[in-house]
């Protein structure tokens, strides 16, 4: 028994030893360090195995994303400043802002109006200068207050007399060729440093506010009328005597008795100065049609914008010249209304023959002038062209 005991415990110790030295083959070795890689040459070496290309997810439609789009610059906003001819209040007035309004929705609000009523900055008569100088970026002003500076004007304010539509006034002034007046007209203006883009046929003139009927040219004879350039030629060449005073001085002189006649702007210009008060007989006759106004910019303001915005402003202006002829006759209509259903004011026309000596008077005066520079020249032939072409003279 006690052999067999003793052989299991020598047994015993030598499992244990087996187990505590591990068996051959079986323990964990620690691995012999890489040999260094071998030299390469250059120009010999492996090229890396190329990446796995990755699959991008497939997208359901509708899903896809959007590019990025880069952030434009700002675009330069063009800050004016604007003074017209009519007082805040005014149907005048009310037009240009309809112009500003036109103005900054075609340009996207890059120009922008700070709008001044007349004699805000300056007086009327010096914007046309204030302009030129710097004062003042753009005016709305008319040739009838300029052309004593710029003298082939004087033709702009008195061709209605023989122009008889507006389709005919805006030709002449912006398609004739090979030159228009509007063409000419910027020639003049580059030494007063200003530029017209759209210079049109603005407002319906001619027409008479008077204390007596004048139903006839002949009656004109021996009357004293508030009137001045081609327009008061027609009347002095009729036997009238031309008086001169400012428009604000009509009202008091028509109730004085100092003058008989005033010719104005229009029905409408006449109802804003409430000449009906002093006034019973309205002579609706616009002998000169449509008279040379607009708006003028600084020449240096104007070649300061970049090409796409000067398109811009010449259709705004376009827009605003149809605008405003329309509105000329619509608040013109109007005024008329008031006139005789008011006030009783009688409105006179006269026979289609006295139309007729008018203009012919008109063509007259115009031929007759002598021009004094060589922008006036180049207008009375562009005029003589475009009436030929008409069939208005031979």
């Amino acid at each position: 028994m006690k052999s067999k005991r003793l052989l299991v415990v020598l047994a015993s110790v030598c499992v244990i030893l087996v187990l505590a030295l591990g068996l051959p083959g079986c323990a964990g070795e620690e691995e012999a360090p890489a040999a260094p890689a071998a030299p390469v040459a250059p120009g010999e070496e492996e090229e890396p195995a190329p990446a796995a290309p990755v699959v991008p997810a497939p997208v359901a439609p509708g899903e896809e994303e959007e590019p990025a789009v880069p952030t434009p610059a700002a675009e330069e906003v063009y800050h004016w400043q604007f003074q017209g001819m009519s007082y805040p209040g005014t149907t005048g007035w009310e037009s240009q802002l309809e112009f500003q309004k036109l103005l900054e929705e075609t340009t996207g609000g890059r120009i922008q109006l700070t709008m001044n009523g007349a004699g805000v900055i300056c007086g009327v008569f010096e914007m046309f200068e204030a302009t030129g100088g710097g004062v003042l970026d753009i005016c709305h002003t008319s040739s009838s207050y300029t052309f004593g500076m710029v003298p082939c004007q004087e033709y702009g304010w008195g061709i209605g007399g023989m122009l008889p539509t507006y389709a005919d006034t805006m030709y002449l002034f912006w398609y004739m060729q090979p030159r228009s007046w509007n063409d000419i007209l910027n020639d003049a203006l580059v030494e007063h440093n200003l530029y017209a883009p759209r210079m049109c046929g603005f407002v319906l003139y001619g027409a008479f506010a008077s204390t007596v009927p004048i139903r006839r040219l002949a009656d004109v004879d021996g009357l004293m009328i508030r009137s001045f350039g081609d327009i008061g030629k027609i009347w002095e060449a009729a036997g009238a005597q031309l008086v001169t005073i400012s428009a604000g001085e009509m009202y008091t002189a028509l109730a004085l008795g100092t003058i008989d006649a005033a010719n104005w702007g229009s029905a409408d210009g006449f109802k804003q100065m409430h000449i009906e008060e002093v006034c019973s007989y309205y002579i609706d006759e616009n002998i000169m049609g449509y008279g040379e106004e607009g708006r003028y910019l600084n020449l240096d303001v104007w070649n300061s914008l970049p090409a796409d915005l000067q398109q811009c402003y010449i259709r705004a202006d376009q827009c605003y010249n149809d605008y405003s002829i329309q509105h000329a006759i619509m608040t013109d209509i109007a005024a008329k209304r008031y006139f005789a259903e008011e006030w009783g004011t009688e409105i006179i026309h006269w026979p289609q023959e006295d139309k007729d000596a008018c203009m012919a008077l008109a063509l007259e005066l115009t031929m007759e002038r002598e021009p004094k520079d060589q922008w006036c020249a180049e207008r009375v032939q562009t005029l003589t062209d475009f009436m030929k072409f008409r069939g208005y003279i031979d």
